[in-house]
Order: structure tokens, then sequence, then C-alpha cells
């Protein structure tokens, strides 16, 4: 390999790192015609929602200031829109188990319960990620299992339901949401999440100056006649 060709192979293998290794995806994606519209595409009742998620799935603390949700479609069912409301994020590390939330929300919150972000959604097409940034919160998974609180208010919908991607496996996470007069819970709807950190994904400046440094390489290797 030519030493230009190091050099792009090394840009690109750091510029991968700096992007990937920051990130923890609970849940790996259903591959069949299955999602959850709650809480951010339907049912417009819905006015908390908690999901626990696993200490098993982080191999190392991560410092959480991003958190994504990936949207569910296919031919069948297409994006739809979300629902309009303010929605109020918390986390928090609890000893609470998957599937075993107590149906007092507040009983479930942990010491460190910290206010992540307060979002207000307009509704309309959802898009292919749904992406809250905030804190940033310090996640141990070595103290407890990892709660995230959402609280709405103003929720309603319009148009149709916006599905989001739920886990293959039902041991990874579980869910706990108001749909009055009931509290519900279970293992086989929360969603798939991604957590990111905000080391995680380079800044403006950095990938401005990764773009100038490929297009140089990119020039000197036209101008020596370096073939791919």
């Amino acid at each position: 390999m030519r030493k230009h060709e190091k050099c792009v192979g090394a840009l690109w293998a750091w510029l991968l790192c700096i992007c990937t290794c920051q990130a923890v995806i609970i849940g790996l994606p259903s591959k069949v015609d299955s999602g959850n519209c709650i809480p951010f595409g339907c049912a417009p009742v819905i006015t908390r929602y908690q999901e626990v998620y696993s200490s098993s799935q982080f191999s190392n603390p991560l410092e959480i200031g991003e958190i994504d949700f990936m949207a569910f479609a296919n031919s069948l069912f297409p994006l739809g829109n979300l629902n309009s409301g303010t929605f109020t994020l918390s986390l928090s590390t609890t000893p609470k188990a998957v599937g075993g939330l107590d149906e007092n929300f507040v009983s479930n919150l942990g010491p460190d319960n910290t206010l992540f972000d307060v979002a207000v959604l307009t509704g309309g097409l959802a898009s292919n990620v749904l992406s809250f940034f905030g804190g940033p919160f310090y996640y141990d998974p070595a103290i407890g299992n990892l709660l995230l609180d959402v609280q709405i208010a103003g929720a309603s919908h319009a148009g149709p339901v916006s599905y989001f991607q739920t886990p293959v496996s039902t041991f990874v996470a579980s869910r706990l949401y108001t749909e009055p007069p009931f509290v519900s819970q279970d293992t086989e709807g929360p969603l798939v999440t991604v957590f990111v950190s905000p080391v995680g994904v380079p800044e403006p400046e950095t990938l401005a100056l990764l773009s100038v440094g490929l297009a140089g390489l990119g020039f000197s290797r036209r101008a020596q006649g370096i073939g791919s």
C-alpha cells in the first residue's frame, strides 16, 4: 500500500471510530412487521412513559448526550406523523429490573434522576430517526439499570400513525406507560434506543478539517497518478 493510501485509510478509520465507538444500541430491530407507536406516534392519552434498559447491554460507563429512536416503515406501514406536545425526558440509574417497574412511576426514578431534554414536537411526517439532545448524563452500568422517563403534556395526534422499531429480544428492556385509567407494562413493546456520547460525533469544525485533509490527499493522488 502506498503512503497516501495509508493516510486515507487511517483518516477513515479514525472517523469511523469517533463516530461509532461511543454509541450503544439497545435492542436489535425486529425483522418482522412489528413496531410501537407509543409514546411519539399515536395515543394522545399517554401522559407518562418509562423504559428501563438492562445494564448488561452496556460494556462500559457512558456519558449520554443524545438519544435516538429508529422509525419502523415498510410498504404496508409507511412513515406516519409524529405526535405534537411537550416531551420532558429524564434519565436515572434504577435498581428496578426489566419487566419489574413499579406502577408508581416516581418510585422507579433513581437518586441521580436528571432532566435530559424538553422537546416540543409539532406533529407532521416523522423522519427515519427521532433524536433528542441534552444532558450529558453519566451512566455507570455497574450501579444499576438505566431508566428513561418521559412526561408528556398537551399531546395530540393527527394523520397516519408513526411506528418505531421494537427489539427482537424481550429481555433487554421493558416499558411502563399510562393509558387512563390503566397503567400498562410489558417487555414486548419497548423501543430500540441508541444512546450516544457527546464525544461520539465529530464537531462540524472537525468534519470540515477532515474534508479538507481528504480533498488534499485526493488531489495529491491525482497529481502523482496513483491508481486506486
